[in-house]
């Protein structure tokens, strides 16, 4: 359970972020405002904070985790939120990469997640994958997430 819900924090925590868009011009504000919606989502995973995460992910928002469960929007913001055994103590991102595509980004990354359940520490290395959508109002927000534990990587205890 730890693994999964470390797991959560990665696909969702992202930290700086190097366009590479699909042709075109880069747009920078959307660049800058992504990063800022990510830096906004890792913080408030590590403080608890469930509105803000829930204020972020769209309704429908589904993700992969690394056992390959598809889980909803609620099912995360329970396993993630409901648990007083589990708790993430810190995490770092690295190799982010942003692509726009007008009303569409994706954004890949690699995230290192350290945290615990019932006492047991464990540290998870994940391969990550969010999809943001701008909506009709001009907000971002994730539509769907995916995360691959690295091979040679996995959970270290």
């Amino acid at each position: 359970m730890l693994t999964q819900a470390l797991a959560l924090l990665g696909i969702l925590a992202l930290g700086h972020s190097h366009p590479q868009p699909a042709g075109g011009t880069p747009a920078p504000a959307d660049v800058a405002e992504l990063t800022a919606i990510e830096h906004r989502l890792v913080k408030a995973w590590l403080e608890g904070d469930r509105d803000t995460v829930a204020a972020v992910l769209a309704p429908d928002w589904a993700v992969i985790d690394l056992g390959g469960r598809m889980l909803s929007r609620a099912q995360v913001l329970e396993e993630g939120f409901g648990s007083k055994e589990r708790k993430i103590e810190s995490g770092s991102i690295d190799q982010i990469n942003v692509r726009l595509f007008k009303d569409v980004a994706v954004v890949t990354g690699r995230s290192t997640l350290t945290g615990s359940y019932k006492g047991e520490r464990m540290t998870v290395i994940q391969r990550f994958t969010d999809v943001f959508a701008r909506s009709s109002n001009g907000r971002w927000q994730v539509v769907a997430s995916q995360g691959t534990q690295i091979a040679g990587d996995a959970a270290v205890k």
